[in-house]
């Protein structure tokens, strides 16, 4: 759609009476705009001169993010034009029926500096016409973008503007190497040291990067799956198509940590001017988390990106925690959304007062808190409470499909006491040759867990995996067909974190193991024996072990069934313990 438009020196810089041009295409025609090389030698003139462009409004970044989303995500791409001139692009895509959003970790559009407000007024106005009531997203907006448009009468009724920090790190090399002289920081330097060969890579050519690339991908996917309840990679493999595409094309900066051949963490990040953006994957392996491998990355990253002449680590808005303990400097980043219907605005405008009182100590909702009235509700609790609810939501759909016993005990939970377990001890003498495949703290198999009936839903599943990782528990799974089909948990009884399930019943040797919280599929509990059996071998080829207890809830009544018909197990005990479920 073409429209002309005359634009005045209302803006900041004061110019002549112009004409500008303002065109939206969508879909094959925006596609096609891509192989116009002239159009883009002036678009990647525009991003250059522009003060508030981000890497993700170049033209690398958005051609290949069309081409690799275009068939998910519908591209929209309005353009402006003063004569033969570009004055101003915006890239963005449709992803539901009313909403469309920005792309990249930065929404904004890129302009002349006269038409900065101007330019963006009119493209939404363009977009409504080919897209009636749609609402628009821009999250994380730069803080130099141009907002003078907002204040108008005919956009305040329609925006929302929400305010967000925007932690940086100022590659200081003397500041980064004083941050890693710390005392705690050395001390597990030299605690990984003493693990192996302790290795700072830079990855720098793709075969690498795409070997690798699968198993930092499930760190990524194993953290944000128990955290947030989400994953990127594991339930698209466009977002490794466009990672491995960004690399071609220079746009990201790879770096691992590994002890021997073990990557205990990892960085993706987006190169942009003098800018790298902690935007594509930064990842640890959970089993390392007592030795801080994410930060010790993170320092040893920036230390080398100063040394390769980077003036800036770009943190990204966000609630987590270490990005405030790495920042030394703080910028302001926006969440912008303009409503086309209604509803839409209704919906921001609770979600911005929400987050007022959420980030107000005066306010009346944390004056509850402090008063005790209320529980602790940090900035982000919102969004936990909400996920929570959905993991509810999906435990009684799960249980309702078994029946309405199922049904009934989610609905109304236990209210004994006490949770009982089975001690058994196993008899390495007495275990057969089982060679079933089992792996050792596969986060590939966790994430192929599937839940149904009563089993944890798979959040509650990986957050549980992922705090006894932490707690130097190691897990042995069995998978088949990308799914999850066996697994248990085993910890060292010397070990400070060891469940107290079995304690009463287990004299206390240092390097006796606790087998415990086995999961296997329903249909396929007749074999559970026979996979504790393979469980068992393994660990015994990997190293001397004086005893191994399995610990068995005593409610599970199938479970005890099969393992007491097994010939390499006795029962030796009984305990219960405060239940907590």
């Amino acid at each position: 759609m073409l429209t002309k438009t005359t634009v005045s020196g209302r803006e900041d810089v004061q110019i002549a009476e112009v004409s500008v041009t303002v065109e939206v295409l969508v879909g094959s025609k925006a596609l096609e705009l891509l192989s116009d090389n002239l159009f883009l030698e002036k678009w990647d003139s525009l991003y250059h001169t522009c003060p508030w462009a981000t890497i993700y409004q170049s033209k690398e970044f958005v051609i290949n993010w069309y081409r690799v989303y275009h068939e998910k995500n519908t591209p929209i791409l309005v353009r402006a034009a003063c004569g033969a001139e570009l004055v101003g692009l915006l890239p963005l895509c449709k992803k539901e029926a009313d909403l469309i959003l920005g792309i990249g970790e930065y929404h904004v559009w890129i302009s002349k500096v006269w038409n900065g407000n101007s330019f963006i007024e009119k493209a939404l106005l363009e977009i409504w016409k080919e897209f009636p009531g749609a609402n628009f997203q821009f999250r994380f907006l730069p803080g130099a973008a141009p907002l003078k448009w907002l204040a108008r009468p005919q956009w305040k009724k329609r925006c929302v503007l929400l305010t967000y920090a925007q932690p940086l790190l100022a590659l200081d090399k003397t500041y980064i190497s004083q941050e890693l002289r710390k005392k705690n920081r050395r001390e597990k330097i030299n605690r990984l040291k003493r693990l192996g060969d302790l290795q700072f890579v830079h990855v720098e050519d793709k075969e690498t990067f795409s070997n690798i690339f699968d198993d930092i991908a499930a760190q990524y996917d194993f953290r944000k799956g128990a955290m947030y309840n989400k994953s990127r990679f594991f339930s698209s493999p466009l977002a490794k198509q466009f990672l491995l595409a960004l690399f071609d094309a220079g746009l990201v900066h790879v770096t691992i940590l590994k002890v021997n051949d073990a990557i205990i963490a990892s960085n993706v990040g987006t190169i942009g001017k003098p800018w790298v953006h902690l935007c594509g994957m930064n990842t640890h392996s959970p089993p390392y988390s007592k030795y801080s491998p994410g930060i010790l990355h993170f320092l040893m990253l920036c230390r080398f990106l100063a040394e390769e002449g980077f003036k800036t680590f770009d943190l990204t808005p966000g609630g987590d925690s270490y990005k405030n303990l790495l920042a030394n400097k703080q910028a302001v980043a926006y969440e912008l959304r303009i409503a086309g219907s209604t509803k839409y605005y209704l919906q921001s405008v609770v979600t911005m007062k929400v987050d007022e009182q959420l980030s107000n100590e005066s306010s009346i909702l944390n004056r509850l808190v402090r008063a005790g009235i209320l529980p602790a509700f940090p900035r982000n609790d919102k969004q936990k409470a909400f996920r929570n609810l959905l993991v509810y939501l999906e435990r009684l759909q799960n249980a309702k499909r078994k029946g309405p016993g199922p049904l009934f005990r989610e609905l109304v939970p236990s209210t004994g006491k006490n949770k009982r377990y089975t001690i058994y001890k196993v008899n390495a003498h007495a275990v057969g040759n089982n060679r079933a495949s089992v792996q050792k703290d596969n986060l590939h198999d966790l994430l192929n867990y599937k839940p149904t009936g009563r089993d944890l839903t798979k959040y509650e599943f990986l957050s549980d995996a992922m705090r006894k990782l932490e707690n130097g528990s190691h897990v042995y799974t069995i998978s088949d067909n990308h799914s999850l089909i066996f697994c248990i948990w085993a910890i060292n009884q010397s070990n400070s974190m060891a469940p107290s399930i079995a304690y009463s019943a287990i004299p206390p040797q240092s390097d006796s193991i606790i087998l415990y919280d086995s999961y296997c599929q329903y249909q396929l509990k007749d074999q559970i024996e026979s996979f504790i059996e393979a469980t068992v071998v393994r660990m015994l080829s990997e190293c001397l072990i004086s005893s191994i207890y399995f610990a068995a809830d005593t409610r599970d009544r199938i479970l005890n069934e099969r393992v007491k018909k097994a010939d390499f197990v006795q029962i030796v005990g009984k305990n219960e313990i405060p239940r907590k479920d």
